[in-house]
């Protein structure tokens, strides 16, 4: 009689355990599952929006520079896509098939084949990944470097301000302000040094000196390298910034260098 109970207490601990290890791998399988979809949908998703919009902004993070398919070529811009999106949804894949495995215990999922083919595929894409990434950090070095020989000259035609605002993410450039009866802007320097920067009137009577927001420079309020982490970051850029103008009233700096040259202020 003893030994009856003590068996009949086990089984029922026994069938307890096993409903709580099927508990388990229901939650485990189902938190798997969902990460393998939510991941693959999102990549799939992103490739989408990159294959049919290669301007996109999102690409910023990666080049800031240069557009992404302008310094690889359309071939190699859509092949880095698709390597990219192939590393991205095998280990995904793998992640749903161990949810499935997981959530439906009783059927087999596991495919030694499938899993073998999968772990090929995906070190075939990497292997492609880095080849293209290898490529295309040349071609973006060789842009670079023609640029930056390219010494240009150009002026802008913007009148009637004066207040002068200059950006923070304009560090190195020198900006000369020069005391003339026309309003002029002109920037030399090299072709390179000359992406990002752009000049605009805002409040009527101020002109507004700019850069990309994603310019790699070193912020001395928290002492890091900010933006230092794209792929392709933004390299350093200095121009030489010459405003004619006949009268100042007020100069907000936040970057660069400002030279007063020949300004008579009454």
């Amino acid at each position: 009689m003893f030994l009856k109970k003590i068996i009949k207490k086990n089984s029922w601990l026994f069938v307890a355990n096993s409903k709580i290890i099927l508990a388990f791998k229901k939650i485990f399988g189902g938190i798997f599952l969902s990460i393998g979809t939510i991941g693959a949908s999102v990549a799939i998703v992103v490739f989408l929006v990159l294959v049919f919009h290669p301007s996109s902004s999102w690409l910023n993070m990666v080049m800031v520079d240069f557009k992404l398919i302008e310094v690889a070529g359309v071939i190699l811009y859509y092949l880095l896509l698709l390597s990219v999106l192939s590393i991205a949804l095998i280990p995904l894949i793998f992640v749903m098939i161990l949810g499935l495995m997981l959530f439906f215990s009783k059927k087999k999922f596991f495919n030694k084949k499938l899993f073998s083919r999968l772990i090929i595929y995906f070190f075939i894409w990497l292997v492609i990944f880095l080849l293209l990434s290898s490529c295309t950090e040349s071609k973006f070095e060789l842009k670079k470097a023609l640029m930056k020989e390219n010494i240009i000259e150009e002026h802008f035609d913007i009148k009637d301000f004066n207040n002068i605002y200059v950006s923070r993410f304009v560090k190195f450039d020198e900006i000369k302000i020069i005391q003339g009866d026309k309003f002029d802007i002109a920037v030399k320097g090299s072709q390179y040094a000359r992406i990002g920067l752009d000049f605009e009137r805002i409040d009527d009577k101020t002109l507004f000196i700019k850069r990309s927001e994603l310019e790699t420079y070193y912020n001395t309020e928290i002492w890091t390298m900010e933006n230092r982490d794209a792929l392709f970051p933004a390299g350093t850029k200095h121009l030489v910034i010459e405003i004619t103008m006949p009268d100042i009233e007020k100069i907000e700096i936040e970057g660069g260098h400002i030279e007063l040259a020949n300004f008579e202020v009454d």
